[in-house]
């Protein structure tokens, strides 16, 4: 960077932070993905700073962006620490172009987060609360995840022929692997039942449609992980439920599964290869029992 620490400083005074983030941005490695979601943790400072009429140029306090970002994320410890990470990361490249020469995020380490409170799941009020706020289609996803346990790429390849003519049971198939069978609950059924209908189908006479079950609109290509992501975050935020990811709809159905299976019958429902993975559910179901 040719910029001397001076007029580095100036991008800061006049309000040219987004600039300056630019130039930044260069310095790091790493693809262009990550490095844009460390520019957009940038931006949350930025913004925390702005409502403070603050600026990087000012000391700062670093606990109480922590105690900020945490209301922001609604106390989900991984964003929180996420860009408590990418702040720290932004003072270390201003040091190195003599902007500053302190890192108030220095021995900030963030919130403990131990696996299984990152794996947390919707509670059974917050799924009835999005089933409540879907149409067909979401429902059908909604639970594909929280009663089915399938991973967002599974749900993103399912297709009506995954189905048997009853909808009782999901054949999920993997490359390289047989497949596993995974019973609908009866909500499931009722929700798959449902969606068949509005698309033209009559499941009591044996009819169903092709195609995949969840669908692009004007489009038969499989949802992406972060159109899967936007589609929940929508539901979410009709229903005034708190996002989670879609591993929290999955940790749901373990929790489901563990009330009425062994700990091997559930790592075959849900795919999952060795016991260490599901010990999280296991842990939150012995803290906090499912309610259904």
């Amino acid at each position: 960077m040719s910029l001397t620490p001076a007029e580095l400083r100036n991008f800061i005074s006049d309000g040219r932070t987004e600039a300056l983030f630019t130039l930044l941005l260069d310095q790091l490695d790493g693809p262009w993905n990550t490095r844009k979601a460390v520019r957009s943790g940038w931006r949350v400072l930025q913004r925390f700073l702005d409502e403070r009429g603050a600026s990087l140029l000012q000391p700062l306090d670093a606990q109480t962006y922590q105690q900020w970002l945490t209301r922001e994320y609604r106390g989900v410890v991984a964003s929180t620490n996420n860009r408590l990470t990418q702040a720290r990361q932004l003072y270390a490249l201003l040091i190195a172009a003599g902007v500053t020469d302190s890192n108030p995020f220095d021995g900030q380490a963030g919130q403990h987060n131990p696996a299984e409170r990152r794996r947390r799941a919707y509670p059974t009020d917050d799924v009835l609360e999005l089933l409540a706020h879907s149409g067909p289609e979401d429902a059908v996803l909604v639970l594909l995840g929280a009663h089915a346990g399938l991973s967002g790429p599974e749900v993103s390849r399912l297709t009506w022929a995954d189905l048997d003519h009853a909808l009782t049971t999901i054949t999920v198939t993997r490359p390289a692997t047989s497949g596993r069978s995974v019973p609908c609950s009866a909500e499931l059924q009722q929700a798959l039942a449902a969606l068949a209908e509005a698309r033209g189908a009559t499941p009591l006479l044996g009819q169903r449609p092709s195609g995949r079950v969840i669908t692009l609109q004007h489009s038969a290509d499989a949802l992406t992980d972060s159109q899967l992501r936007a589609r929940i975050y929508r539901i979410c935020e009709r229903a005034g439920v708190p996002y989670r990811a879609w591993q929290a709809l999955r940790n749901h159905a373990a929790l489901r599964f563990l009330r009425t299976h062994s700990r091997q019958e559930v790592m075959v429902l849900m795919g999952v290869r060795s016991l260490t993975a599901l010990l999280p559910s296991i842990r939150m179901q012995q803290e906090a029992p499912p309610d259904s």
